[in-house]
């Protein structure tokens, strides 16, 4: 996974077994995904001794900016345990990292829309909005923008994929300088929530074809996913996104 600038947060981290016992620490995600937790001392205490099984299912925890946090699939890459009064740290890696979530379960993490790009996707699809007209004799340039339309298409497995497309607005007030960056996106949708490793793979394949298509190798980048929820009017509605770190 690309990973344009790396993510480091520090919070609270614990088990979802173990609430009462938070550890402070330290999250750092780097280009490709690679998730790394640096805690003092370890989840299981002073006491911790068990060295056979160096797995964790799930670590759950808050941090700045991101508020509640989800790391899958975990697993301690060092382990130290004081014998004294000594400060140690262990480190803890994980393969998949959910930031910014809603609430808390410890049931399989599940979505119905998930978000990514890949690389050179905005010149494989080549689809410009902007239209820009000089009038030399009034020494003006204006530029217009219209955001295009998504293109839709039916998966065999009954999900949908969307082409879509967002823009960042010039920041105000301008003074020498306006920028519009326009990006495209794919949204995978699903009826029934799905496993995210579902939708992974699935945007593996069509990275693969990317890659294909233009004959370079591209990486997964700005992953994001949503879950629909019923409210008490029985609609559906997607709440805010949750970003995804996978390690792929």
């Amino acid at each position: 996974m690309r990973i344009e600038e790396n993510y480091i947060k520090h919070g609270y981290f614990w088990l979802p077994e173990n609430e009462d016992i938070k550890i402070p620490g330290i999250l750092s995600i780097s280009d490709g995904g690679r998730a790394e937790l640096e805690i003092i001392g370890s989840f299981g205490g002073k006491n911790d001794f068990n060295y056979d099984d160096m797995n964790l299912k799930r670590i759950i925890g808050l941090v700045e900016d991101d508020g509640l946090i989800i790391l899958n699939k975990c697993c301690y890459i060092q382990k130290y345990i004081s014998l004294n009064e000594n400060i140690t740290k262990s480190k803890i890696s994980s393969d998949q990292v959910f930031a910014g979530l809603e609430s808390i379960d410890n049931e399989d993490i599940t979505f119905n829309q998930f978000s990514f790009s890949v690389d050179c996707l905005d010149e494989w699809v080549n689809e410009s909005a902007f239209k820009i007209n000089h009038e030399f004799e009034d020494n003006t340039i204006n530029i217009n923008y219209n955001l295009p339309d998504k293109k839709c298409f039916a998966l065999d497995n009954g999900m949908k994929l969307d082409i879509n497309f967002c823009y960042s607005s010039p920041k105000i007030p301008v003074i020498k300088e306006v920028k519009i960056t326009q990006r495209t996106f794919f949204t995978l949708k699903s009826e029934e929530p799905c496993n995210i490793d579902l939708f992974i793979s699935l945007a593996h394949k069509i990275s693969h074809l990317i890659s294909f298509a233009i004959g370079e190798t591209v990486s997964i980048k700005n992953v994001s996913a949503r879950k629909s929820i019923e409210n008490d009017e029985s609609i559906q509605y997607y709440p805010q996104e949750t970003k995804i770190f996978p390690n792929v």
